[in-house]
This record gives structure tokens, C-alpha cells and sequence, in this order.
């Protein structure tokens, strides 16, 4: 094979599907977003919101959301329960 046959970057970009991204609604966070706000590091928060959501008193969803290295990607997002 040569390279006029094969040319990797024309192949990735003809097979490549970018979805679109969610709305993300109102009161949902990320893990990135909720440490910074409580100055806590991302490891710990994110283990203290899996916790959280075990017991159910937190609710996590995923949304896709266009991130700057990576395109569109899946991105959990997180919420106080509604009472």
C-alpha cells in the first residue's frame, strides 16, 4: 500500500461523527464546577458526590457538552434532589 491509498487524516475525517451537544438545564454542574465553588479538590469531591448519589441525596446525569480538546463528549453532571 502507499501513502496516495491511504491517507489516515482524509479517513478519520470521512468516518468521523460529531453529535451534537445537550442543553444542559439549569442547577446541573459538573464535578469541575461544584470543587471550585467549595474549594475542594476534583478527586475528592468526586468522591464525595458518588457517595452522595448512592444515598440519594444528589442525582447525576450525563450530558454531552463540547469540550475544548476532545469535541463533543459525555460529561457527568450533577444536582441537589428536589424535595
Amino acid at each position: 500500500m502507499t501513502a496516495e491509498m491511504i491517507n489516515a487524516a482524509a479517513w478519520k475525517a470521512a468516518i468521523k461523527v460529531q453529535r451534537p451537544a445537550d442543553h444542559v438545564p439549569a442547577g446541573w454542574h459538573t464535578v469541575s464546577e461544584i470543587a471550585k465553588a467549595l474549594s475542594k479538590s476534583v478527586s475528592n469531591m468526586r468522591i464525595c458526590l458518588n457517595k452522595a448519589v448512592k444515598a440519594g441525596r444528589i442525582e447525576r446525569q450525563d450530558f454531552y457538552i463540547l469540550t475544548p480538546k476532545r469535541g463533543v463528549f459525555s460529561v457527568p453532571h450533577y444536582r441537589q434532589k428536589m424535595k
